[in-house]
């Protein structure tokens, strides 16, 4: 999209065409790809689906967090491009006096970095917290634009500060647009990117108009640029506050990852391994309580990272399962006869419970607990940077069955 864009300002600049002549050779164009399409697109279109069916999806969609938070974020990153594709040139012409063509020319090759920039943010979201990456960069948005609208000089300051501005919505945008691919379920990848696609346009047009409106107001771009910088240090501001909430949240519902009858089944969770994908995890984790008892042991070698990320965990269940009670609790490693107990009456009774313990590994303690309250299975969550959410399933051995005896 971004290399498209480039290609049209650059386009802009480097071609004379009349309006009227182009405006046919565009026509033409766009017959000859939609008769191109025709010729080569032959797989068959699956079962037609109700009108009622699809407005159900959309409005289902439309109530979880996750289609919210994506839809506002990529709405700024693709919207902050568009008023890059479209302000650019009039901005370093009306403030640096550039001639149309070299300003045409500068924004197209901001738009090429934008390009390159979203694929810098999709690896990086593989490696690093989503919600981190996208606070990082709405960050350095908003330093960046608050030192342009002081008119700083062009060649060692305004510059490399477009240019940021360029890799920071680029990287964003990239980020916004890898948790879509690999959180979205394939049989609703479609509707998924429609309503966010639809939601964001909407969001971008805000950085345009806003433009638009501050230079007709006041002659100049400061008050804008002033403005967007303050909307992007909330949002910056909000992701940091509430980083570990909304990454549990940003995941749409997975599908179950192992075999649909029902079971009694211990998750064992490690922090340094989930910390990336708590969204991933806890869209599986959701699917998996859709068909077995579950029973969740999360640990954190850090004391105080188990209420760092193991509430946030709770929180993001909820949200996926709001029929579903589920409550967080403290035990020791083994944990005690009297906290097994307490553990098996909420399996019991179809509360999920998320047990934090100290320590690197969790496997262990989960086995101890599933040989206590009896349960098939335990799994081990990872992810893989290809395959995405993984279980590693170990059967409770009986060994393990001594933690119940006096000590």
């Amino acid at each position: 999209m971004c290399l498209a864009a480039a290609a049209g300002v650059a386009a802009r600049a480097l071609l004379r065409i009349e309006r009227e002549p182009g405006l046919l050779v565009l026509a033409g164009v766009l017959l000859g790809y939609g008769l191109l399409a025709a010729a080569v697109v032959r797989d068959g279109p699956g079962p037609k689906r109700q009108p009622a069916a699809a407005w159900s999806a959309v409005t289902a969609l439309l109530r979880r967090p996750v289609t919210r938070h994506l839809a506002v974020w990529y709405g700024v990153s693709c919207g902050g491009l568009v008023a890059v594709d479209l302000y650019l040139p009039a901005y370093l012409h009306r403030t640096y006096g550039i001639d149309w063509v070299p300003a045409m020319l500068a924004a197209a090759a901001g738009m090429g970095v934008g390009a390159a920039a979203g694929a810098f943010g999709g690896w990086l979201c593989r490696h690093r917290a989503p919600t981190a990456v996208i606070g990082t960069c709405f960050t350095t948005l908003a330093a960046l634009l608050l030192v342009l609208a002081f008119d700083p000089p062009l060649v060692w300051v305004a510059a490399p500060a477009l240019a940021g501005v360029a890799v920071a919505l680029g990287t964003a945008l990239g980020s916004v647009l890898a948790l879509i691919g690999r959180t979205a379920p394939p049989a609703q990848a479609g509707t998924i990117t429609g309503v966010i696609g639809a939601i964001g346009s909407a969001v971008g047009l805000f950085p345009t108009l806003l433009l638009t409106a501050v230079r007709y107001g006041d002659g100049s771009y400061a008050t804008g640029l002033i403005l967007l910088a303050s909307a992007a240090i909330v949002g910056a501001g909000s992701l940091r506050a509430r980083r570990g909430w909304i990454g549990a949240a940003v995941a749409f519902p997975a599908p179950t990852v192992v075999a649909s009858q029902s079971a009694t089944t211990v998750v064992s969770l490690a922090a340094p391994q989930i910390r990336a994908y708590l969204g991933d995890i806890t869209a599986v984790l959701a699917a998996l309580a859709t068909r077995h008892e579950l029973a969740v042991v999360y640990a954190d070698p850090a004391p105080s990272g188990r209420a760092g990320i193991g509430l946030p965990l709770v929180a993001g269940l909820r949200q996926h399962l709001p029929k579903h009670t589920i409550l967080s609790m403290v035990a020791e490693t083994p944990p005690h006869p009297h906290e097994t107990a307490a553990i098996a009456a909420m399996i019991d009774a179809g509360t999920i419970p998320v047990i934090l313990v100290a320590g690197a590994d969790p496997t262990p303690t989960a086995m101890l607990l599933a040989a206590a309250v009896g349960a098939d299975q335990v799994l081990h969550l990872t992810h893989d940077r290809i395959e995405g959410v993984i279980p590693v399933q170990r059967v409770p051995e009986a060994g393990y069955a001594a933690i119940d005896a006096p000590r």
